[in-house]
């Protein structure tokens, strides 16, 4: 007996209303029959038992009317700022009206199954949805267009019932699943994510970190992911297939984004890069010097010292001077730091594809590509075990790409920012979110689990430079709640300023260098080896694209929250990372951060105690303060001018951002708000005035560089500045290189 035959279909169609689809297309059930008969899946190690109350119903969907497995519906919107990745439900209800036959029925799937949408773990009972969707013209009547399909139901589970499906039609396979998937990413969207984290593991004094690699380094990761999914198989035009994996409505109890992840290092992969840079000196210099001190070979006073600068940064101080035992202990802490770069790589990846997992809408795509038929029949298979990996690879050895792939659109895929993989991602256009976006995932037994994201973003481009900058408040449930309360959430915040040039002068980089310095990602003192690196690197000529970050997690955001209430109220705090964030320029006043911040801090109080200043009266305020500096003396009659082009001055700056003093405090509020938010027991939505304040600030890349100066002094106020992760990241795309700098803190 076929999965999905009716015994007695014409009892089934007396229950039947008279009248046309188009009348009962409401999504309405439209009528129902119990089955007893038991039936095979035709899977090896799947079982149907049709006894534990097997039943077939039959639904109606037309415009207007919602299928809850997301299959047919209307195409969406224009995509908001937050999601670019929208694709429409496999079938649209226009000029037509879809029947929908389901069969829900319990399935025993045992070891043997393998990990797939119907494959488990040992032997579990597992609620299975089959459906065929019958596409009809509205005006039928309803009984004749349900006994024309009765007879001829057709099955996800049969390969030939796959393939007769008509244009426009579609099969739908709804249950708890596991789908795995294979992801290739770059290592230039890695090691913003990694290096900081591998930064707080050296012990004492600040240490910079500098990466350099390939930027086609790529890595591969395995990674699969549980919750309710839904299989469907639909035929846009004759001779093809569509394929979509939508996350279902609601999600059964113990499942809802249960993810995991393995890592495997490429060839081309910059372990050795990295752990050069940590350790500050390459690897196979270390090993070489070490193995000499143990055989007792005379170092000179050069290499003893940078040996002696070695150890101590990795914590075996005075080593060189007890070569016992030495080159064991350089190699358990070496194979320490390589299984904590693939411990952090493979936590940064979990972490991503639940960031964007948990911000997938159910109902929406997680895989969704079209096939010839002779294709799809042979990846059958694949598909009803949840192997995406499989089928990416089978799509790319024929020279094609999925419509989206874990949210991932294949006809453009842009860097990663922030705590996603690439796989979701910002609009690169001026945003402004309003309110938080919450995705709800919903239990069966009605309990709610939310994650939200608040972002503002904006690009401009002028004479071949761009500049580009975004900010991103993340909230998210790790578990679920029949009433969700802020307290309930973990939370994050990312910060990025990036530059992008086709020929920057020696100005423009040291701006670069700069911007990396007011947050922390380089220090004073490397600032001109830095600057050094990047320069040298530029000169090859060709496109530089930089990128400063800075990203707290929760751990960190809870560290650092507190001290915000106070600052609320500290002028003098705030003052000084506006003046922090002043442009980069050759004066010697404005080419240290901190210079700059000490000179420039009082007359950014005074902004700040009297909310507004006129361009002249700042400038006047600006040379008479200046004339009294020893750095800014020379420069306090250019100061003084008024009116100035561009942003160089202090006047220019005060008339640029009239409203500086207002929304920096404001900003200063959101924080205070969000710390009192983030452990109460205030509903949901109170995350979202928090949100409200300090996104007014992030539209402007000179107050959102400010902001960030404000949140490492913060940081550094609560002893928690190892927790920030603050890198430096400057892409060379015609030299296919990478430099990646970071610095620990103390």
């Amino acid at each position: 007996m076929s999965s999905f035959d009716v015994v007695d279909p014409m009892k089934l169609a007396g229950q039947l209303i008279d009248g046309t689809l188009e009348e009962s297309s409401t999504g309405m059930q439209l009528a129902s029959a119990s089955l007893s008969a038991p039936f095979s899946s035709w899977l090896p190690g799947v079982a149907f038992g049709a006894g534990a109350g097997a039943a077939v119903s039959m639904f109606a969907y037309g415009s207007g009317s919602v299928d809850p497995e997301g299959v047919v519906g209307r195409p969406p919107g224009k995509a908001g700022a937050l999601d670019q990745l929208v694709l429409p439900p496999p079938l649209a209800p226009e000029k037509r009206v879809y029947l929908s036959y389901r069969l829900d029925v319990n399935a025993s799937a045992s070891a043997g199954g393998g990990l797939g949408f119907l494959g488990a773990a040992g032997q579990v009972e597992r609620r299975v949805r089959l459906s065929d969707y019958r596409a009809h013209p509205p005006t039928q009547l309803v009984r004749d267009a349900v006994l024309a399909d009765l007879f001829q139901l057709r099955s996800i589970l049969k390969t030939d019932e796959v393939k007769a499906i008509l244009p426009g039609d579609a099969l739908a396979l709804s249950t708890t699943g596991r789908i795995a998937a294979t992801l290739q990413l770059s290592w230039s969207d890695l090691l913003p994510g990694v290096i900081g984290r591998l930064a707080a593991l050296l012990p004492g004094a600040e240490h910079l970190l500098a990466v350099e690699t390939s930027l086609g380094a790529s890595l591969h990761a395995d990674a699969s992911l549980q919750d309710d999914l839904v299989l469907v198989i639909s035929r846009p035009e004759a001779g093809r297939l569509r394929v979509s994996v939508l996350r279902a409505e609601t999600c059964a109890a113990g499942a809802g984004g249960a993810l995991s992840a393995s890592v495997s290092f490429d060839a081309s992969s910059p372990v050795e890069a990295v752990l050069g840079a940590l350790c500050g000196r390459p690897l196979a210099w270390i090993d070489e010097t070490v193995a000499r001190v143990v055989q007792g070979v005379p170092l000179d006073d050069y290499t003893r010292g940078a040996l002696k600068f070695v150890l101590d940064r990795i914590g075996l101080e005075g080593g060189e001077a007890d070569p016992a035992g030495l080159l064991e202990r350089w190699g358990t802490i070496k194979e320490m730091l390589r299984d904590q770069l693939r411990e952090l790589v493979t936590v940064r990846i979990g972490a991503g594809l639940t960031y964007d997992f948990q911000r997938t809408e159910q109902k929406q795509a997680l895989f969704q590509a079209i096939y010839p038929d002779a294709e799809a029949l042979a990846q059958h298979g694949a598909l009803l075990g949840g192997d995406l990996g499989s089928l990416l690879r089978a799509l790319s050895a024929a020279g094609r790409a999925p419509e989206i792939y874990l949210r991932q659109q294949s006809i453009e895929r842009r860097h990663a920012w922030g705590f996603s993989l690439g796989l979701l991602v910002t609009s690169a256009s001026s945003t402004d979110e309003d309110r938080l976006r919450f995705v709800t995932t919903t239990r069966e037994d009605g309990q709610k689990r939310l994650a939200a994201l608040g972002a503002r973003s904006y690009r401009g481009d002028l004479l071949g430079a761009t500049a580009e900058w975004n900010a991103e408040l993340r909230a998210e449930m790790p578990g679920f709640s029949a009433a969700p309360k802020a307290g309930d959430f973990q939370y994050g915040l990312h910060l990025l300023i990036r530059r992008q040039d086709g020929g920057p002068g020696a100005g423009a980089l040291a701006q670069l260098v700069d911007d990396a310095v007011v947050w922390g990602a380089v220090s004073e003192n490397d600032r001109t080896s830095v600057l050094e690196q990047v320069t040298a690197k530029a000169r090859a000529g060709g496109e530089v694209d930089a990128r400063v970050e800075l990203t707290l997690s929760d751990q960190a955001l809870r560290a650092v929250l507190p001290a915000a209430i106070a600052a609320a109220a500290d002028r003098p705090l705030l003052a000084r990372a506006l003046a922090r964030a002043m442009p980069w320029y050759g004066w010697r006043v404005r080419q240290n951060a901190d210079v700059r911040a000490a000179a420039y801090a009082p007359l950014w109080e005074g902004v700040l105690r009297d909310g507004r200043w006129a361009p002249k009266a700042a400038a006047i305020a600006a040379q008479g303060a200046l004339a009294r500096h020893p750095l800014a003396s020379d420069i306090a009659a250019s100061e003084g001018q008024w009116p100035t082009p561009g942003l160089l001055t202090f006047a220019s700056l005060v008339n640029a951002y009239p409203t500086a003093a207002a929304t920096s405090l404001q900003m200063v509020e959101g924080l205070a708000a969000l710390a009192r938010t983030i452990d109460s027991v205030m509903p949901a939505d109170a995350i979202d005035a928090a949100f409200q304040k300090l996104k007014g600030g992030w539209g402007q890349s000179f107050l959102l560089k400010a902001f960030g100066a404000l949140v490492v002094a913060l940081a550094a106020q609560r002893g928690a500045t190892k927790l920030v992760d603050r890198t430096f990241t400057v892409s060379f795309p015609d030299a296919d290189a990478m430099l990646a700098f970071t610095t620990s803190s103390k």
